[in-house]
C-alpha cells in the first residue's frame, strides 16, 4: 500500500475525483459550468452570460424588428473571485506511515466534504437572496410543493428538469405530510426512502445543510410611500416611525400589484414578489429599498412584469415575521444559475503541482511541501469560483416560517 510519503499528485487527483463526485449536492444538479470562458488564470475577470432566450410569439405577420427579443433577453455578469476557498491537511511524522486508504478515510474524505460544502455555500449565499419568487408556509407539504411548481410554471420555467434543495427538516415535513397517502409497501419503499422523500410534484429533492438562513429586519407592516417610477428598481416604503431595517433577500408583495404571464402579459392572479437587493435602514420610518429587478407596468413594453406600478398608499405584506431567522429551500431549473471555476497555477514551492478533477465542477491545487525542520507534509486544495443568478423566473424559494428550533 502507498504511504503518504510516496503519494503522487496523480494518485491524490484520482482519489479527489471520487470524493468530489460523491459530495456535491447543488453542483451535481446540472448547474451550467462556464469555466471555459475564463482563460489564462486571470482572477477577477468578468464575462457576460446570456440569459435564456425570450422570443416573442406573434400571430400572422412576420416580426422582423427583433425589438422584443433585444429588450427581453439580456445578460448577467459572471465575475471570478479573487480569494480562494481552501482546505489544508498537515501530516506529522508519525502519521506518514499510514497507508493511502487510511489517509483518504481519515483526512481527505472529511476534509473535502467540508471544502465542497464551503464552495456550495459560497454560491448559494450569492444567488439565493436574489430570487424574488417566494412561497411562505409553516412546513414543506405536498400542497406547498404544488404551489411552488405552479409558481414556476406560471413564469414559463421548463418543467422537465426541476430540482429542489432543502434542509433536512423540510424534507421531514414532506415525509410526514405524505406518508399516509400510500398503502402498498412497494409504494412506500419507492417514494419514502430511508426516512426522506427523494422526489415529489416533479422535483428531484436533495437534502443539504448549506442553504443560507434568511434573516429578516426589524421592519413592520407598512405602505408604499411614493408611487414607483416606470423601469425603476427602487421603491420608498413607509414602515413605521423609527429606524426599522430591511435585510438583503427579504421579499414583500402588494395585493393589487399582480404578476403577469411572460408571453401574454395577462395577470396571473397572484401578487408580484419584490425582493430587496441590499440591506436598508429607515430614517423617520421611510426606507428606500433597491429591488433585484426593474419594474415595468406599460402594456406596450415587452418587459412588462406587473399589472400596475406600486402606488402610494398600497399595503406592503412581508414574508415571515420581523427580526427572525427563516429556514429556506431552493426550487429551480438548473439553467437559473451559472458557475465557473478557475484552474490554478502551481505555487512557488518546488513540490507544488496543480491538478484538474475531470467530471466535476471543482478544480484545485495539490501542494506537497516538506518542512525539513519538523518533518510535516502539507496537502492543500484551493478553489477560485464565480457564480450568478441568470434567470430569476426559473427559480423560487420557500420560507419555512415555523420555528427553526
Amino acid at each position: 500500500m502507498s504511504t503518504v510519503a510516496t503519494v503522487s499528485p496523480q494518485l491524490v487527483a484520482r482519489e479527489t475525483n471520487f470524493l468530489l463526485k460523491n459530495n456535491p449536492t447543488f453542483l451535481k444538479s446540472g448547474i451550467p459550468d462556464h469555466s471555459s470562458k475564463f482563460k489564462g488564470g486571470q482572477s477577477g475577470t468578468t464575462v457576460k452570460i446570456a440569459k435564456p432566450t425570450k422570443v416573442g410569439v406573434t400571430t400572422g405577420a412576420w416580426d422582423t424588428s427583433s425589438s422584443a427579443q433585444a429588450v427581453r433577453d439580456g445578460s448577467v455578469d459572471l465575475t471570478m473571485a479573487t480569494t480562494p476557498i481552501n482546505v489544508t491537511f498537515n501530516f506529522t511524522p508519525d502519521q506518514l506511515g499510514m497507508n493511502f486508504q487510511d489517509m483518504s478515510e481519515q483526512f481527505m474524505k472529511p476534509g473535502l466534504a467540508r471544502l465542497v460544502a464551503a464552495v456550495e455555500k459560497s454560491i448559494l449565499d450569492n444567488v439565493a437572496p436574489k430570487i424574488s419568487r417566494v412561497y411562505g408556509a409553516a412546513a414543506m407539504t405536498s400542497a406547498a410543493m404544488a404551489s411552488i411548481r405552479t409558481m414556476l410554471g406560471d413564469s414559463l420555467c421548463p418543467q422537465d428538469n426541476l430540482k429542489a434543495l432543502v434542509r433536512y427538516q423540510m424534507n421531514q415535513d414532506l415525509q410526514q405530510d405524505t406518508e399516509d397517502l400510500f398503502n402498498a409497501a412497494s409504494s412506500i419503499g419507492k417514494s419514502n426512502l430511508k426516512g426522506s422523500t427523494p422526489e415529489w410534484s416533479g422535483f428531484d429533492i436533495k437534502e443539504a445543510t448549506i442553504l443560507p438562513v434568511q434573516t429578516t429586519g426589524t421592519r413592520a407592516a407598512g405602505t408604499i410611500s411614493t408611487t414607483m417610477t416606470e423601469a425603476a428598481n427602487t421603491v420608498a416604503l413607509d414602515i413605521g416611525s423609527s429606524a426599522e431595517t430591511i435585510k438583503k433577500g427579504e421579499v414583500f408583495y402588494i395585493t393589487a400589484c399582480e404578476d403577469v404571464n411572460d408571453q401574454t402579459k395577462g395577470s396571473l392572479g397572484t401578487p408580484k414578489r419584490f425582493c430587496a437587493a441590499a440591506d436598508a435602514t429607515a430614517s423617520g420610518g421611510i426606507v428606500t429599498v433597491t429591488l433585484t429587478e426593474n419594474i415595468y407596468a406599460s402594456t406596450s413594453d415587452a418587459r412588462q412584469n406587473v399589472t400596475r406600478l406600486p402606488t402610494s398608499g398600497d399595503t406592503v405584506v412581508w414574508y415571515g415575521a420581523g427580526s427572525a431567522s427563516v429556514m429556506q429551500g431552493l426550487f429551480y431549473d438548473p439553467m437559473a444559475f451559472a458557475t465557473a471555476f478557475l484552474d490554478l497555477p502551481a505555487y512557488d514551492e518546488a513540490n507544488a503541482a496543480p491538478f484538474t478533477v475531470p467530471g466535476t465542477k471543482i478544480r484545485g491545487l495539490f501542494e506537497r511541501q516538506k518542512n525539513v525542520a519538523t518533518g510535516v507534509t502539507t496537502f492543500r486544495w484551493d478553489v477560485l469560483l464565480a457564480s450568478a443568478l441568470v434567470e430569476d423566473a426559473f427559480a423560487a424559494r420557500m420560507f419555512r416560517t415555523a420555528s427553526t428550533t
